[in-house]
């Protein structure tokens, strides 16, 4: 089992406010957040999710979605963890 957290940057809600459900594998969660991109983005075009391991509560997968207007299509991009995201950043 596996829980999404997801959110704008610009203003993460923080916490449980940002929790999205609870799916069977990460690519369902991963799926949930591209499919329901327009309902958490209240108008921002950068996006963040946060897969983690309901029983560790580890993170196993960090994604982000930037929908500049400047770009024909949303760029996506995956981490395997948040700690992974943030050595990159």
């Amino acid at each position: 089992m596996f829980l999404l957290f997801a959110g704008h940057r610009y203003y993460p809600l923080g916490g449980s406010q940002d929790f999205k459900g609870i799916f069977e594998t990460i690519e369902d969660a991963k799926q949930w957040f591209r499919d329901n991109k327009e309902s958490i983005s209240e108008s921002y075009i950068d996006l963040w999710a946060d897969v983690l391991n309901a029983k560790t509560m580890e993170s196993v997968a960090y994604g982000l979605i930037d929908e500049s207007p400047s770009r024909d299509e949303a760029k996506e991009k995956w981490y395997s963890n948040v700690t992974e995201y943030l050595e990159d950043w």
